[in-house]
């Protein structure tokens, strides 16, 4: 498999580091223009986080240079000289050089050289030092001081007289201390081919389709390659939403990655799904997102894990341990507490959102009049999710609360029938802080509670599959009517086709005994994520990748779906 740097970003297993080739996108500007860069994900997310500009050196001058990559290796080449990546296990780079030299061109942080052979970084907006170590050929470096900082930073690497060059690249804290055992290029890339075939062959059979083939070891790349090690508040190996520039965890994010992995390593599975639970509050509320230094929540999002809890113990090959149950019943019954506590006004059947971001759907045309808002998908998902609890509670034993959460989900489902008005549910917004109205809206939001299946009435599920026609395209399901006055083609929220929203449509069709037209759903989204990779959303009309473009719930999402109608 050949990787498209620009694409799928060049990782590995573990690493804080990515490799990426930057093209021109409105999105994202680097500081030093399109070209390769080395990304580092510690830090705030969703921020400029590259470190090094990489260019091609040849003899000592910068040279256009071809990109190509695999699984295990990237490939700088300018003439008849090449320079290869790899990546060290313990989550460093190689860089080996024949022919070729590299600058690293970085902006003005504080550098120092310690000798001949090392060369350190100490880039405070990551809170870590990056250090080279020359293992063959030479370092020089460009880095004046200004009494504080440097005011650029250029270190080049520079062949021998036999024309190689090689040097290794860590990261650190406090201290960096360089190896005294270092294994050898060919045994890192090794170690990496192995490391990548074993996680794809933990999974099974891929699918049946030839042509979702590629795309199935692609999506096993980009979420192997975007897991990180324990790092500061992230105690669990850990994989982030992408090693683009959206290299934070979100919660609800987190509960599809979590899906996914159920059908290989079970235990990262779990870790995915208990790592949000790790930071829950006092009040049992899950953080909005979370990155090894800064927790948020100033936002909420949808309480799809119980959901998520049920498709994964369904999947179990391993009978979880009772303790661990308890565990996570007790997370669950908080969250869900929560919402039923702080997110409800008393005498209220269904709780409410306060901004589009607490639903994920975070500019969605629903919230366009304002908040609170009384929304269809909130109360299915707790539908589900009390009656998950209810389910784990007679397993546990606890007889009492089993009957309590199901009489709380019959609650729950009875004040969603209410937003029923024939035709679809119809989301309430509090006015003023004193009357209740409908809100107006074009959003597949609307048509979420089809997820629910046969606890709707037969009827209901009709109602809903029909409606549902209008939102779907060749690509997939829109998340805006593409005839709406608010479509916009690359509106996050208010028309692009997104995984999670697949998954529950596509799922609650199946459920619901559409079949046919879940599959149909199916087949156009993982043909989508063929064309255009695994972007966090595909143009409605177009299905053209937009935003992130190798964002792990969208790969997740595509496993799920060929695992599910058997792609």
């Amino acid at each position: 498999m050949k990787l498209r740097p620009y694409l799928e970003p060049f990782s590995s297993f573990g690493s804080w580091f990515s490799v990426c080739q930057q093209t021109p996108q409105k999105y994202v500007t680097c500081a030093f223009g399109d070209g390769v860069y080395i990304r580092c994900h510690h830090g705030e997310g969703i921020e400029p986080n590259e470190v090094f500009k990489l260019e091609a050196l040849e003899d000592g001058r910068v040279v256009e240079a071809d990109v190509e990559a695999d699984a295990s290796e990237m490939r700088v080449t300018a003439g008849e000289g090449t320079v290869r990546i790899t990546f060290d296990p313990q989550g460093g780079l190689r860089f080996c050089g024949h022919g070729l030299g590299l600058r690293f061109r970085a902006p003005g942080w504080v550098a120092y050289s310690e000798g001949p052979e090392l060369f350190t970084v100490n880039a405070t907006k990551f809170k870590r030092r990056f250090q080279f170590e020359c293992l063959q050929g030479g370092l020089q470096w460009d880095a004046p001081w200004t009494g504080e900082r440097c005011a650029h930073i250029v270190l080049d690497l520079i062949p021998d007289t036999s024309g190689t060059c090689e040097v290794a690249l860590e990261e650190c804290t406090s201290t960096c201390v360089p190896s005294p055992e270092r294994d050898s290029y060919s045994e890192l890339r090794k170690q990496s081919e192995v490391a990548f075939h074993d996680f794809c062959s933990s999974h099974g059979e891929g699918p049946v389709d030839p042509d979702l083939s590629d795309a199935w070891i692609r999506s096993m790349y980009v979420n192997w390659s975007s897991c990180v090690r324990p790092e500061g508040l992230l105690t669990r190996t850990t994989m982030l939403m992408s090693k683009h520039w959206m290299d934070r965890v979100w919660s609800w994010d987190h509960c599809f990655n979590a899906q996914a992995l159920m059908y290989g390593p079970e235990a990262l599975a779990w870790d995915q799904l208990m790592l949000m639970f790790d930071h829950q509050d006092a009040f049992g509320a899950l953080p909005d997102a979370v990155t090894d230094t800064r927790i948020t929540f100033n936002f909420c999002k949808p309480p799809v894990h119980g959901w998520t809890v049920s498709h994964m113990l369904k999947a179990c090959r391993t009978v979880p341990e009772r303790r661990f149950l308890e565990t996570l019943y007790a997370h669950l019954v908080r969250h869900t507490d929560w919402f039923l506590t702080h997110r409800r006004r008393t005498g209220m059947a269904l709780p409410y959102y306060l901004h589009g971001n607490d639903s994920g759907w975070d500019n969605s045309t629903m919230f366009a009049e304002g908040v609170p808002l009384v929304a269809p998908d909130l109360a299915a998902l707790l539908v589900v999710q009390t009656e998950v609890l209810s389910d784990l509670a007679t397993e546990l034993g606890k007889t009492a609360e089993a009957e309590v959460w199901a009489r709380t989900s019959q609650e729950l489902l009875d004040g969603l029938m209410e937003l029923w008005n024939g035709r679809m549910f119809v989301p309430q917004r509090l006015k003023e802080g004193q009357e209740w109205v409908p809100v107006e809206c074009q959003s597949l939001i609307p048509y979420i509670p089809v997820f629910l299946g046969d606890r709707l009435a037969p009827d209901i599920r009709e109602a809903l599959s029909t409606g549902l026609e209008a939102l779907i395209t060749e690509y997939g399901v829109a998340t805006e009517h593409p005839e709406s006055e608010r479509y916009e083609p690359d509106g996050y929220w208010r028309g692009p086709i997104w995984a999670p929203s697949t998954v529950l449509i596509a799922y609650g069709l199946a459920d619901s005994g559409y079949e046919e037209m879940a599959t149909t759903i199916a087949k156009r989204f993982c043909t989508t994520c063929t064309q255009s990779g695994f972007a966090e959303n595909f143009n409605a009309t177009t299905g053209a990748g937009l935003r992130d473009r190798a964002y792990t719930w969208t790969s997740s999402a595509f496993q799920m779906l060929v695992r599910r109608f058997g792609l």
